[in-house]
């Protein structure tokens, strides 16, 4: 019964947090934003701590576009970095 509990938890908060991506500027930032799994883990800790009261949608999605225009950097810069998680490995973190 808990398992089935945690897991609509889960799915609603994915839901939400798909909501607020939604909103935000369709651009590549939020291309990045979706297709990154660690930035979509932060975005998920950020709806559980942030995401019941609707107007700190607007931080929550700042956040992560602050995020993705950092890892858009990096990639332009020429580094071969696919992801948030190429950033924080100690070969490529110097290019973070």
């Amino acid at each position: 019964m808990l398992v089935t509990e945690y897991i609509k938890a889960q799915h609603n908060k994915c839901t939400h947090l798909n909501d607020t991506l939604s909103v935000m500027n369709q651009d590549k930032a939020a291309a990045l934003i979706r297709n990154d799994e660690l930035i979509m883990k932060f975005g998920s800790s950020l709806y559980f701590k942030h995401g019941h009261n609707r107007h700190r949608w607007q931080y929550l999605s700042e956040r992560l576009r602050q995020i993705g225009r950092l890892l858009n950097e990096i990639r332009k810069q020429g580094h071969s970095v696919r992801s948030l998680t190429d950033c924080i490995s100690a070969e490529k973190f110097s290019a973070a």
